[in-house]
């Protein structure tokens, strides 16, 4: 069985001060135009597993349920651990970006979460436990490329929408 993942995230705006004095912060403000340095900031800082929040997690058993949350702190409990442990984990990008951001906030939030297993599936190219990331899988050592790529390329499909306009 599989358990598709993907999650949402945005600039923690508690964090922007840190996030400017940083090493990030001094290479953005090197932009010129306001506008243009804000986007990327926020862009920067929605994908920094330090500087981010969560604002939704979709979860999908394959041949099961679909759920959708917008706390962390629905999934620590023992039925979500057991799924974690139990199922394959399928992902885009997910041994960099989503797996190491739920660890990282559930350590923050002091959360009871299977810390072990969502660690040993972050492994790079095929020696995750139990998990297969798309993003991995298709670039199969060559460019990485972006999800819309990749439905165009494999699917013939295009993205619906990009960045901050799924949010709009």
């Amino acid at each position: 069985m599989y358990l598709i993942i993907d999650i949402e995230t945005r600039p923690n705006n508690a964090l922007r001060e840190a996030f400017q004095q940083g090493s990030a912060g001094q290479q953005v403000a090197l932009l010129k135009e306001e506008e243009e340095r804000v986007c990327l900031t926020n862009k920067v800082m929605s994908t920094d597993q330090d500087y981010s929040e969560i604002i939704c997690i979709g979860l999908h058993q394959v041949g099961g349920q679909t759920r959708i949350t917008e706390s962390l702190k629905d999934l620590a409990t023992p039925a979500w651990a057991n799924i974690f442990e139990q199922l394959t984990i399928v992902s885009f990008n997910g041994k960099k970006f989503d797996l190491p951001i739920l660890i990282k906030q559930g350590l923050k939030m002091g959360l009871d979460f299977p810390y072990k297993r969502l660690m040993a599936a972050c492994k790079p190219w095929g020696y995750g436990e139990r998990h297969i990331d798309l993003m991995e899988t298709l670039a199969f050592g060559g460019k990485w490329k972006a999800l819309h790529e990749y439905l165009q390329i494999y699917l013939g499909e295009k993205k619906l929408t990009k960045g901050s306009e799924f949010f709009d």
